[in-house]
């Protein structure tokens, strides 16, 4: 049975365009997965506190706006 290209050949060697072992594959699979799913998570959980944040930012803004009214029509405006 002929050798597979990187049976008996150390990393360094291999040379450019060598064909990758296929462990080191599966674990560059897993590897990446986790990372997506990893910044998935990070993305949603941002998404929900900017959510929060921005609610409270339109309610904060809104009675900025109600104290100035109350304000200007302390003061004689129309």
């Amino acid at each position: 049975m002929p050798a597979l290209p990187y049976e008996g050949v150390s990393a360094g060697r291999r040379g450019p365009g060598a064909p990758e072992r296929p462990e080191h594959k599966e674990k560059e699979v897993k590897s990446l997965i986790r990372t997506v799913g990893l910044c998935s998570v990070a993305a949603l959980l941002l998404a929900l506190v900017a959510c929060n944040t921005t609610k409270g930012f339109g309610e904060d803004l809104d009675s900025l706006g109600e104290n100035i009214s109350d304000s200007a029509e302390d003061h004689g405006a129309r």
